[in-house]
C-alpha cells in the first residue's frame, strides 16, 4: 500500500470467483532482464484482448511515490537542522573563544605564581567540558519536549533518535572544546608580566 502505512490483512481469491467487470492490480515477477512496459502490455493483450492495462508502476516506484510528500518535508527539515548546526556550531565556538580568552590575565596570574602549563590547560579544558555536557543535557531535555510534534513528519528515523542526537552534542562538545583550547594555548605563551601590565 505506502511505505508509511501499516500493513493490513489481505484475503487472496481466485479470479474465477469474480462476478462482472473489476478493476485488478496484478503483480508480475519477471525474468532477469526485466521486460518493457510495452513488451508486457502485449502480453496481457494477448491473454486478454478486453483488458485495459491502466498503468504499469514498479513496486519499488510504486512504494517511493507513497512517502515523497514526507521525503520532501524530511529534506526541508534537514536542511533547516543542518543550517541550524552550522549556525550554533559557529556561535558556540565564537563564544566560547571569546569567553577563555578573556581570561588570559587569570591564566598569565596562574603562570606567574608558578602553575604549570598543562595544570592551566586541564583546568580551562574541564570547566569548557562541564559547560558543554551541562548545556547538552539541557538543550535534549528542551528537545524531547517539542520531538513529539515532528513525529508525523518523519519517516523511518524517531524524531527522539539517540544516534542522530549523540551525534548532535558528541560534535558540539568537541567545537566547545577545540574553541577553549585555541585561545588558552594562545593565552599560555603570552609572558605573564606582560599579560599583567596590559590591565
Amino acid at each position: 500500500r505506502a511505505l508509511d502505512l501499516p500493513a493490513v490483512v489481505r484475503v487472496y481469491k481466485p479470479f474465477e470467483i469474480r462476478q462482472g467487470a473489476v478493476m485488478l492490480s496484478v503483480a508480475i515477477k519477471p525474468a532477469s532482464p526485466a521486460p518493457s512496459n510495452e513488451a508486457i502490455r502485449r502480453a496481457i493483450a494477448r491473454a486478454d484482448p478486453r483488458a485495459f492495462v491502466e498503468g504499469i508502476d514498479a513496486v519499488n516506484s510504486r512504494l517511493a511515490d507513497s512517502v515523497n510528500d514526507r521525503s520532501f518535508a524530511t529534506l526541508i527539515l534537514t536542511s533547516f537542522a543542518t543550517a541550524g548546526l552550522g549556525v550554533t556550531s559557529v556561535g558556540l565556538f565564537a563564544a566560547v573563544a571569546f569567553v577563555v580568552a578573556r581570561r588570559t590575565r587569570e591564566i598569565a596570574i596562574r603562570v606567574a605564581v608558578g602553575a604549570e602549563a598543562r595544570h592551566v590547560r586541564r583546568f580551562v579544558l574541564q570547566n569548557t567540558a562541564v559547560a558543554a555536557f551541562a548545556g547538552a543535557a539541557v538543550g535534549m531535555g528542551a528537545g524531547r519536549l517539542l520531538a513529539k510534534t515532528l513525529d508525523s513528519q518523519l519517516y523511518g528515523i524517531e524524531s527522539g533518535d539517540l544516534a542522530s542526537l549523540g551525534a548532535a552534542v558528541l560534535l558540539l562538545t568537541i567545537l566547545a572544546i577545540l574553541a577553549a583550547w585555541v585561545p588558552t594555548r594562545r593565552a599560555l605563551k603570552v609572558d605573564p608580566n606582560r599579560a599583567l601590565r596590559s590591565d
